[in-house]
């Protein structure tokens, strides 16, 4: 699962007071501070297994039928990411600012 763990390393930072910051959507949106590491590697434990799971979805359909079957498998993983980052996002407290491109890059 090192490389699935791996593909949500874009979504976490340390800013310069050393804590770690959580980027659910990228460079858009809100940065969230983490409370501690458990719960950053909580985060990406549940993402990589999403990610996981889609990975054998498509590998399945591919293998089973048309390749058009992948597009209808999409939603359902952007909704179930949603629903994790949400639960998780919930009652942490928001990074100060939001980052512009240039201090995401930066970060």
């Amino acid at each position: 699962m090192g490389y699935l763990r791996n593909l949500s390393r874009r979504n976490f930072r340390v800013d310069n007071m050393n804590r770690t910051i959580y980027l659910p959507w990228g460079r858009i949106g809100r940065a969230y501070i983490l409370p501690n590491d458990k719960y950053e590697n909580k985060i990406r434990g549940v993402l990589a297994k999403i990610d996981g799971t889609m990975l054998a979805l498509m590998i399945v359909l591919v293998g089973v039928g048309p390749v058009g079957f992948i597009i209808y498998f999409f939603p359902f993983y952007y909704l179930a990411k949603l629903f994790v980052v949400k639960h998780f996002i919930a009652g942490l407290q928001t990074a100060s600012k939001k980052l512009t491109i240039q201090k995401y890059k930066e970060f």
